[in-house]
């Protein structure tokens, strides 16, 4: 999921990196009663400030 977000925000789709990571929170919320991982919740962050790098760990 990482990687989907990082190329829609490189490629100038920020708001379609956003409205992804939503979907697939509801997804995991909804159809398995999880939360995505801390590590995607800190990166969903940094989208939102717009600190997002092509560095993916």
């Amino acid at each position: 999921m990482r990687l989907l977000l990082t190329a829609l925000c490189e490629s100038g789709r920020r708001s379609d990196a956003i409205a992804r990571y939503h979907s697939f929170r509801e997804l995991l919320t909804h159809e398995y009663g999880v939360s995505p991982s801390g590590q995607l919740q800190a990166f969903y962050e940094q989208i939102l400030q717009e600190v997002v790098s092509l560095v993916v760990v």
